[in-house]
């Protein structure tokens, strides 16, 4: 409501509220995220309204509030794991006689696949443990004889969930590129459109 209330204020060019609107978004960045919501808000208003939208404190603020956040973040792309280690294995707290055997099959280097040869209860206990973990592991049930074989695969989720991540910023650098630079923030537009470039070049 209050991002829908900003915009009408820029739109209709009411400075006071725009400006309060846009105080209000850089305070409550867990609201009104500088990564998506503001490349796309403001992409909008300065195409809609360059000449007065993009010389008013509010869209000055939110432009460079929005740069600032994503430059930060995106030094570089996140680089692909060199191994099959899985960090978290401190999260797995139940007690039960597997827990050593999996938490080693976590820290090994090497090994992406474990085979649990166990009782279908605890087939489905282990799944459950890694699941509430949050490890980056799928776990599949081989039924073909008993006791079943919970086969347990690592993968490589939270690098490709950082990935993503990364491209989405690359994008959102490349609306508030596209809408160009804000007075006094030339600087940034420029270091914007070589983080962009370079993004391109590695995906190359």
């Amino acid at each position: 409501m209050r991002c829908s209330a900003g915009s009408l204020a820029w739109r209709l060019g009411v400075a006071e509220e725009a400006d309060a609107a846009a105080a209000l978004f850089i305070r409550r960045a867990d609201l009104i995220p500088p990564d998506r919501t503001l490349p796309v808000l403001l992409e909008q208003l300065l195409f809609e309204r360059s000449a007065t939208a993009r010389s008013g404190t509010a869209c000055v603020n939110l432009w460079r509030h929005a740069a600032k956040f994503l430059l930060e973040r995106n030094g570089s792309a996140p680089e692909p794991p060199a191994d099959w280690t899985l960090p978290t294995t401190d999260c797995l707290t139940c007690g039960c006689a597997h827990r050593v055997e999996l938490r080693k099959f976590c820290v090994d280097l090497a090994a992406a696949v474990y085979h649990f040869a166990v009782r279908a209860e605890l087939s489905s206990h282990l799944g459950t443990e890694i699941a509430q973990a949050k490890i980056d592991m799928r776990c599949e049930t081989e039924r073909q004889a008993r006791p079943y074989t919970l086969v347990c695969i690592k993968t490589r989720a939270t690098w490709e969930c950082r990935l993503e991540q990364h491209r989405e910023d690359i994008a959102g650098m490349g609306r508030l590129a596209a809408a160009g630079a804000v007075p006094g923030s030339e600087a940034a537009a420029l270091t914007l459109r070589i983080a962009i470039g370079e993004a391109q070049n590695r995906s190359h």
